[in-house]
């Protein structure tokens, strides 16, 4: 379109199309067209640093990539907030979908539960596929948790449900761009554990702004939860860096400034 137009063309990068994009057929023909509209971009934009090594990988110089970080609107009204007493609220905020690592989350519940920690789970957003909800639904009764997860489904007011949490949990499996739920658990000064995969490490610095896990590893997650609410890892402090390092990094302001920058500089070519 951009060819026919006579138009420059901008390709903004948010993740990994060869892992993110279905199976088979349908995930090469999604790398594949990826892979043209590359080439013919004046400017590539890549939301973190691993996004901007995936798409060097597939040969684009890094003259061509711009790199300009997610952003989400920063919390005027948020006020200092406290280490929970009493039930601890996690949270989850994501599309369902295996990838996603909720199975591990909710394992994870029952192997807190079951060591007498008092914790709860909050699950917000939509399922992919009502075959993947009916899985998670009976994995849940499985481990006995049905009494501890609240399913929220899709929410459009994302400030008060992340204001009920007091950690917000990404297991992801597999790589992520840059995810928006971490930006946003950030500027709300919700501590973040998520799992070591490309996206997440672009975001969270292990036990300065948010805590890592290994994907795939409900014990280990389990273990970190924990130490958190046990007060081996200050929540405290974890809160108000979140909110500094959003501020510094993932403000939408900057985000726009950026994404403004490169328009600028490929109108002039």
């Amino acid at each position: 379109a951009a060819r026919l137009a006579g138009v420059p063309h901008v390709h903004h990068v948010h993740g990994h199309t060869a892992t993110e994009l279905g199976r088979g057929l349908l995930k090469r023909a999604a790398a594949q067209i990826e892979r043209l509209s590359l080439s013919r971009a004046q400017a590539i934009i890549a939301v973190s640093p691993t996004a901007a090594q995936y798409i060097n990988h597939w040969g684009v110089p890094n003259q061509r990539i711009h790199l300009v970080a997610n952003g989400v609107p920063g919390r005027s009204d948020l006020s200092k907030r406290r280490a929970p007493q009493g039930v601890w609220t996690l949270g989850m905020i994501a599309l369902l979908r295996p990838r996603k690592g909720l199975e591990v989350l909710l394992q994870s519940l029952a192997i807190l539960r079951k060591q007498a920690i008092p914790v709860q789970l909050r699950v917000i957003g939509r399922f992919e596929s009502i075959s993947y909800q009916q899985q998670m639904l009976k994995l849940t009764d499985e481990l006995g948790i049905a009494d501890f997860v609240q399913w929220r489904g899709f929410r459009s007011d994302i400030e008060a449900e992340l204001d009920a949490l007091d950690l917000a949990i990404l297991p992801s499996i597999l790589p992520e761009g840059m995810p928006m739920a971490v930006l946003e658990a950030m500027a709300a000064a919700v501590p973040t554990i998520g799992s070591r995969v490309a996206g997440i490490t672009d975001v969270i610095r292990d036990g300065q702004n948010g805590l890592l896990v290994d994907p795939n590893d409900a014990r280990k997650l389990a273990h970190v939860v924990s130490d958190v609410i046990t007060g081996k890892h200050n929540w405290q402090l974890l809160s108000q860096n979140a909110v500094a390092t959003h501020a510094e990094q993932f403000s939408d302001t900057a985000m726009a400034a950026g994404v403004a920058a490169v328009y600028r500089q490929v109108m002039k070519q």
